[in-house]
């Protein structure tokens, strides 16, 4: 008989080791094929997917068997699958809690080195230990930038979404997750005999920047912009209550020393120290915490202030592509195939993975961080983004995400119905139609092989 190109002749048998041995080889020949012939029923003849660029690598974790390989070596674009990169780095050198800020106080004035920590007064986190520590000082606070040595966009970055809520600005102290949330909220009084329809507009955190609020009702809430300053245009819409996120110009620390100013009703300054000895940690949360949210939420600026503070850690400031250059040279030079590697997020298209390196890193997070934690901090079936990728909660996945224009992909680990452990990378480039068809063709094939 055959399997995968490889001729097996059964002949006399001296032992039962003999036999059990090749019964395994029988099994595993048959597993493979079986991957083969469902992802030939499924992925590779589905109309959504067959003009497009398809790759595509399934392993068995026990046994390290390819089960099945389709273009596994060729490089795509992985949109959000970059953050399983970002994500590898933060469990490697990100500290078990959090740097919330670097502090030292002599006599009347508290110096501050900022971390890098997107929790700071972030909406999902309720507990503050830095706000906390910064209202009970009574000293002068001065805040340094020193350690600050990118830009406030990643490479390749699409400049034109920088109202886009997906693409908050970078910052080596984000506050309120670098952006606005407005909230348009209508009340209907008919007490007076005739519908009399109030609208209010609010913004959190509250601003003293320039707002100018349009004389007409839009098509819909619209919140405008401009492209370095913090000036805004609210147009009311026919929306009864609704909110937009709408990221603001963080003018390296300007920004957020001013909200922070305004929130803590103190006097703080930007200003510059040489002496970074004996700096003190006030500690935020659990890094697991970050990545949780970053991979459950597909939260860009949590992802690239993750590498920041990786950055921070290894180098001793920020500067993600000093870092990406210094990994491709040590924990990433054993790849299979060199990754190109830019930001943290994925929003840049000059990413560019391959299948094989993302299943040789699905390898390395389990062996290097266990399945058990893995489980916790990667989304599963009806939860974070995997809730509107998958329409079956029966299958056992554990997976990442990835969707740009044009692009999906989806790298993660999947548990069979007789418990087996597949991990698996899909990524499907260029294709012409809706990335619901592409989602639903990925999710074919992985039930399929769920059976197994």
């Amino acid at each position: 008989m055959k399997c995968d190109g490889y001729r097996i002749v059964l002949f006399g048998y001296r032992s039962s080791m003999h036999l059990i041995l090749m019964l395994f080889l029988l099994g595993s020949c048959s597993l493979q094929q079986q991957v083969i012939r469902k992802a030939s029923r499924t992925l590779l003849s589905d109309t959504s997917v067959v003009h497009a660029h398809l790759g595509v690598l399934v392993v068995d974790c026990n046994s390290n068997d390819t089960l099945f390989s389709h273009n596994a070596s060729r490089y795509f674009v992985p949109a959000s699958n970059v953050k399983l990169l970002t994500l590898y780095a933060g469990l490697k050198f990100l500290p078990t809690v959090l740097p919330g800020i670097r502090y030292k106080e002599i006599q009347d004035t508290l110096y501050l080195i900022p971390t890098g920590d997107p929790t700071l007064l972030h909406r999902a986190f309720q507990d503050q230990p830095v706000i906390d520590f910064l209202k009970q000082q009574q000293k002068v606070i001065l805040v340094s930038n020193r350690n600050w040595k990118t830009e406030a966009w990643g490479k390749g970055w699409s400049w034109d979404d920088y109202r886009a809520g997906y693409m908050a600005e970078r910052s080596s102290m984000p506050v309120y997750g670098n952006t606005i949330r407005w909230s348009q909220l209508r009340t209907v009084d008919s007490s007076k005999g005739y519908f009399d329809t109030a609208t209010v507009i609010l913004s959190d955190p509250e601003i003293n920047w320039n707002v100018q609020l349009s004389s007409h009702t839009g098509l819909r809430f619209q919140i405008q912009r401009s492209l370095c300053e913090n000036q805004y245009q609210v147009t009311a819409g026919p929306e009864m209550e609704v909110e937009r996120s709408i990221p603001f110009s963080t003018r390296n620390l300007e920004a957020a020393i001013e909200l922070l100013k305004d929130t803590l009703h103190k006097e703080i300054f930007v200003g510059s120290f040489s002496d970074t000895n004996s700096f003190r940690f006030i500690q935020s949360h659990p890094s697991d915490s970050l990545f949780r949210y970053f991979m459950h939420y597909s939260d860009n600026l949590f992802a690239e202030q993750t590498l920041l503070m990786v950055s921070n850690q290894v180098l001793g400031y920020m500067n993600e592509h000093i870092l990406l250059d210094t990994f491709a040279q040590t924990i990433l030079k054993s790849m299979p195939q060199q990754p190109v590697w830019v930001d943290g997020s994925g929003l840049s298209r000059y990413n560019l993975m391959t299948p094989e390196n993302f299943v040789w890193l699905l390898s390395k997070l389990k062996q290097e961080f266990g399945m058990e934690r893995l489980r916790r901090i990667f989304p599963g079936i009806q939860e974070g983004t995997l809730r509107n990728f998958f329409i079956s909660p029966n299958l056992r996945v554990f997976a990442k995400t990835g969707t740009l224009s044009g692009h999906t992909a989806l790298t993660g680990y999947l548990y069979t119905q007789s418990n087996r452990l597949f991990a698996f990378s899909i990524m499907v480039n260029h294709y012409g139609g809706s990335s619901t068809s592409v989602k639903r063709a990925l999710e074919r094939f992985l039930t399929e092989i769920s059976h197994l």
